[in-house]
C-alpha cells in the first residue's frame, strides 16, 4: 500500500477516535502513534497524517457546512461515523490542499 494511502487510513481511524471520544486531536495523534510504535511507521507518513488530521479538525465547521449543503436528504449527524469522516477528509483535500490533485482526493 502506498504511504499516503496508508496515512489516510490512519487519519480516518484518528478522526473516528476524536469524534467518538470528543478528545483533543493532538492527544489522539500522540496516543495513536504510541499504540502503533511496533509497526515502524516512517516519519514522513506521520508528518503527512498530522497535516491531514490537523487540517480537517481546523476546518471541520466549514467542511461540515459544505457537506450539509450538498448532501441532499441527509443530515450530517445521521451519517455513519466512518462515512462522515471519509467525506470530511476528502473535502479537506479538495478545498484546502492544492498539492493533492482532485482525482486523488475523490478516489
Amino acid at each position: 500500500m502506498r504511504k499516503r494511502t496508508k496515512a489516510r487510513e490512519y487519519v480516518l481511524q484518528m478522526l473516528y477516535q476524536v469524534e467518538i471520544t470528543r478528545g483533543n486531536w493532538q492527544e489522539t495523534l500522540e496516543s495513536f502513534w504510541q499504540s502503533n510504535e511496533r509497526k515502524d511507521i516512517p516519519g514522513e507518513l506521520k508528518d503527512f497524517s498530522a497535516e491531514l488530521l490537523g487540517g480537517v479538525v481546523l476546518h471541520m465547521q466549514e467542511i461540515d457546512k459544505k457537506i450539509s449543503k450538498y448532501a441532499a436528504n441527509w443530515q450530517l449527524e445521521r451519517m455513519a461515523f466512518v462515512d462522515r469522516n471519509i467525506m470530511r477528509l476528502g473535502c479537506f483535500e479538495l478545498l484546502f490542499r492544492a498539492d493533492i490533485p482532485p482525482k486523488v482526493a475523490i478516489n
